[in-house]
C-alpha cells in the first residue's frame, strides 16, 4: 500500500449515515471493552447523522471518507485552528478528533500516517 492508493473525500450531509453505519460496526471492535453495554449508548450518541452534522458545523471541522483502491474504508475528523494548550509554543494547531479505518489489507499504522498527513496539510 502506497500514498497512491488512499484518498480522501469530503463528507458531506448524504454521506453521514454511511458514517454512522461504520461507527456502529467498527467502534466496538475496538473499544467495547471499556464500556458495560460494548459502547452502544456512546456511539448512539456521538456518532449519530444529526451529531456528525452538528461537528461539521463547528468553525474549522471538517469530516473526511477515507477511500482505499475505490473502496471506502474509514474516516477521520480534523479541526482546525485549535488553541492549543496551556504552554504550548504553537498559536494554533490542527486537532485530529477521529480517525476510523478498516479494510483488511490495511494496515492501520500505514493509512493513518497517510491519512493524518493529508488531512491536516489540506
Amino acid at each position: 500500500m502506497d500514498a497512491q492508493t488512499i484518498r480522501l473525500l469530503p463528507a458531506g450531509s448524504g454521506d453521514l449515515r454511511w458514517v454512522e453505519a461504520f461507527a456502529l460496526i467498527e467502534y466496538p471492535l475496538a473499544y467495547a471493552y471499556l464500556w458495560r453495554d460494548g459502547g452502544a449508548a456512546y456511539v448512539s450518541e456521538a456518532f449519530s447523522a444529526q451529531a456528525l452534522d452538528a461537528e461539521l458545523r463547528e468553525s474549522g471541522s471538517r469530516l473526511d471518507l477515507v477511500e482505499f483502491e475505490g473502496e471506502r474504508v474509514g474516516f477521520c475528523r480534523v479541526v482546525a485552528g485549535k488553541a492549543p494548550p496551556r504552554n504550548s509554543r504553537f498559536e494554533r494547531y490542527h486537532y485530529l478528533h477521529r480517525i476510523y479505518l478498516a479494510h483488511p489489507q490495511v494496515r492501520p499504522e500505514q493509512a493513518g500516517m497517510v491519512t493524518m498527513e493529508r488531512a491536516t496539510r489540506r
